[in-house]
């Protein structure tokens, strides 16, 4: 196998990720993000036989000053068959990074493989393909659904305009102090609007023409986030 660090552009990551159905932590503009805040971002393609078989973005910040610490959300990404232990020993060995560091990978599989060690369980993540139509909804959320439409909720899907962007990013920082929990910064979010405004889609749900509820969701390439909603 053959791997290759930051030799690849956008649209050709982008149809890779694409081919893994990839989560927004591999995607291009997730990266990006982090560079612009002042972090630095690696990019592997892994081949064999001259096809790729893998993908991963790490992004690299630093602790204490003088530690690397580098960070593979949900990666790396198969998109051919490969001894997948091999790989990881491959960009953990390969990657550029300068000494002293720590490499972290949140695998959507626990794998064991010699001097990586597992910090925590694999994260559960709900997903689901799209579109959805009533006869794949739950029961339970279909009848919620239908009590909704027939009380004369309207839901609107629009690209985010950066005023309501602000707005809803107030309300999740004072949320976040409400409930005690922490999520991605208003800066990151602010930077990929900045990145790629088209990529953020507003869902908003009125009653009697008042918004009672909006949710934040982040596109990228065949898939997509929730970011975060406010009632």
């Amino acid at each position: 196998m053959e791997i290759f660090w930051d030799q690849i552009k956008q649209q050709r990551w982008e149809n890779l990720a694409d081919i893994a159905m990839a989560p927004m932590q591999q995607r291009w503009n997730y990266g990006a993000v982090h560079t612009n805040l002042g972090g630095k971002t690696l990019r592997a393609v892994v081949y064999k036989c001259g096809n790729p078989v893998a993908i991963c973005q790490c992004v690299i910040r630093k602790a204490v000053g003088l530690l690397n610490i580098s960070l593979a959300t949900r990666g790396p990404l198969w998109i051919g068959p490969c001894d997948k232990k091999a790989v990881l020993n491959l960009i953990r060995s390969s990657a550029p990074i300068s000494q002293p560091r720590a490499q972290l990978f949140t695998l959507p599989e626990t794998h064991r493989t010699p001097r990586l060690i597992p910090l925590m369980t694999p994260t559960t993540h709900a997903i689901a393909n799209l579109p959805l139509g009533r006869g794949d909804i739950h029961g339970k959320w279909r009848n919620c659904l239908t009590k909704a439409q027939n009380n004369g909720l309207r839901s609107r899907h629009i690209a985010c305009p950066s005023n309501r962007l602000l707005e809803m990013l107030k309300a999740d920082h004072q949320q976040q102090i409400d409930k005690s929990y922490r999520a991605l910064p208003a800066e990151f979010t602010l930077a990929w609007h900045k990145e790629a405004a088209g990529d953020l889609r507003l869902i908003t749900v009125s009653q009697r023409g008042e918004i009672i509820a909006s949710g934040l969701f982040i596109c990228h390439g065949n898939t997509a986030s929730y970011h975060i909603a406010h009632t």
